[in-house]
């Protein structure tokens, strides 16, 4: 690919390997992409051109950028076909996530890419709903095969859901404690209101609710 001959690691390549066959699979050569996030150079792993307006990622404390990409969205050609935010760790700019959630639906949900296309190519599915980690999380961690994030006392995370009407969702995961002995782990959201007990031996969890549209 574009990287090529740079000096790297396995677990690297791989990663970079596993992006390029997603960035190619996200749009044609006809269609515009906007990248969010940490790797601006993302849509050189496929054929869409580049419909970024600007070099380099964003900073989402830049407040005075605000009225300059509220300018730039209110053009309907400057609103891209596709879409992908790499994360984390820089996060879109809040300009640019209001635009998405509003003009836009979740089309794949990798772990570091997501996928957007523009509503009115995307069909009448809602897709996946948008997982934001919030208060009390800390950044994912990974291993061979899998990856995990610890929490605080207490922490929650937001969902989005894309679609215009009331939908049920599953939620499974895995769980445990940090330290020795019995804990309690309480899930409260839209529909489910669980009392869970976990220890030091990880635990499945299976949940389903319900998500009205927007962010829950």
């Amino acid at each position: 690919g574009p990287f090529a001959g740079l000096r790297t690691g396995p677990a690297t390549v791989r990663e970079l390997d596993e992006l390029r066959r997603i960035v190619a699979g996200a749009g044609t050569s006809r269609e515009r992409v906007t990248v969010l996030g940490h790797f601006p150079g993302l849509y050189l792993f496929g054929e869409m051109k580049s419909l970024t307006p600007h070099s380099w990622p964003l900073n989402p404390d830049y407040a005075e950028l605000a009225p300059l990409l509220e300018r730039n969205y209110s053009v309907p050609t400057n609103l891209p076909e596709v879409v992908l935010w790499y994360f984390p760790p820089l996060g879109a700019h809040p300009v640019q996530r209001e635009v998405l959630l509003r003009e836009y639906v979740l089309t794949n949900d990798d772990r570091r890419l997501l996928v957007f296309r523009r509503r009115d190519l995307a069909g009448s599915e809602p897709g996946r709903p948008l997982v934001e980690w919030g208060r009390g999380f800390w950044e994912d961690e990974s291993g061979e095969s899998h990856f995990w994030r610890w929490a605080a006392e207490e922490a929650e995370f937001e969902l989005y859901h894309f679609g215009p009407d009331t939908s049920r969702y599953r939620l499974r995961a895995v769980a445990h404690a940090y330290s020795p002995g019995a804990a309690t782990l309480r899930v409260n959201g839209p529909g489910v209101c669980e009392t869970i007990a976990v220890s030091e031996r990880h635990r499945s969890l299976d949940l389903t609710f319900t998500l009205p549209p927007g962010r829950s």
